[in-house]
């Protein structure tokens, strides 16, 4: 299994708001979610990638480039 396919849309919608928004409470608000549920997604996607994808700044984060 490679690692597209552990993906799912879920995971997909709160990478897309975590970039947009650069921040979990208001990619969770934006997408009607609990900030812990971003998280929980933002760990599966770390877990696929085996990458923290995203860095921590004061007020929320950035791509990692």
């Amino acid at each position: 299994m490679n690692k597209l396919d552990r993906l799912d849309i879920k995971q997909l919608r709160v990478f897309q708001a975590l970039i947009r928004e650069q921040s979990a409470s208001k990619a969770a608000s934006q997408l009607g979610l609990t900030q812990q549920a971003v998280s929980e997604q933002l760990k599966k996607l770390r877990d696929v990638f085996g990458d923290r994808l995203f860095l921590r700044k004061t007020n929320g984060f950035v791509p990692r480039l």
